[in-house]
């Protein structure tokens, strides 16, 4: 079990704080991986409140600002090394949609 009141920096590399997470492909180390500079410049874009975002897809609804931004960071995520990520926010205000979109948008882009 993860002890946070006893970690700290020094004891991370001889202790069982060590474990690897999978990032595009390749296992790295979780701490190191964290306080990377990519890691870094993800999370500014990451968490950026001025995403441009507008819809594509002809809908018989218009989605609302939140999930256009949600779509768009969806996209991000995928198309980031991490790609690992789960939208989260109270119930009914829209995922399903969001994630669907930002799906046909990537898939659109890959052309899977």
């Amino acid at each position: 079990m993860f002890d946070l009141d006893n970690f700290t920096l020094s004891n991370y590399e001889t202790s069982e704080y060590r474990s690897t997470i999978n990032v595009d492909g390749q296992q790295v180390n979780v701490i190191g991986y964290l306080t990377s500079q990519d890691f870094n410049e993800y999370m500014d874009r990451f968490t950026d409140t001025k995403i441009k975002a507008k819809a594509r897809w002809p809908l018989q609804t218009i989605p609302l600002e939140h999930q256009l931004i949600g779509k768009e960071r969806l996209k991000m995520i995928a198309n980031s090394t991490f790609r690992q990520g789960v939208p989260c926010d109270a119930v009914g205000l829209g995922k399903s949609s969001t994630s669907l979109l930002a799906a046909l948008e990537i898939k659109e882009v890959r052309q899977i």
